[in-house]
């Protein structure tokens, strides 16, 4: 079996409480997380290379995986 190995890391502001939930293709990856000084937000990254695609304020910290369909 292939082994786990880390490809590449996101360094985002605050604390991340909740799994990240992967899009239907593989392609993305969505987060959320506690920012420091802030609310919440949601954001997404490519999977391949971990550049972050877009994010999104929340009025609350984010607890739980997003739900991707």
């Amino acid at each position: 079996p292939e082994q786990s190995r880390v490809i590449w890391t996101q360094g985002q502001k605050g604390v991340t409480y909740s799994f990240p939930s992967l899009s239907p293709d593989g392609a993305t990856i969505y987060v959320g997380s506690d920012a420091e000084g802030e609310s919440g937000k949601i954001w997404a990254a490519a999977a391949a290379d971990g550049k972050v695609l877009w994010t999104v304020p929340t009025d609350k910290s984010v607890t739980s995986a997003p739900v991707v369909g």
